[in-house]
């Protein structure tokens, strides 16, 4: 893991960590690659908590579109990142 991708505690919750600020897009997008492998390192089916610090970020246009467009929580399954709903933790 690099220094802007780790694993934290909060109140017993554990979260990953991604700080992306100031970055360009080529280590943009090298960080994103990172935050994947690890989140799809994780269990199956589970539900993993994500803080992103975007601060100062120089990217594209097209990633703020994409970004607006992303779900805010994801599930792992089957070697892939799926969309998942604050409704199916319930």
């Amino acid at each position: 893991m690099s220094e802007r991708v780790k694993w934290i505690n909060h109140e017993g919750h554990r979260i990953l960590s991604a700080d992306y600020s100031g970055l360009h897009e080529a280590d943009y997008i090298k960080t994103m690659d990172e935050v994947k492998q690890l989140l799809l390192k994780e269990p199956l089916n589970s539900i993993i908590l994500v803080m992103a610090n975007v601060t100062n970020t120089h990217l594209p246009a097209r990633y703020g579109i994409r970004a607006r467009r992303s779900p805010r929580l994801w599930a792992n399954s089957k070697d892939r990142l799926m969309p998942f709903s604050a409704s199916q933790a319930l």
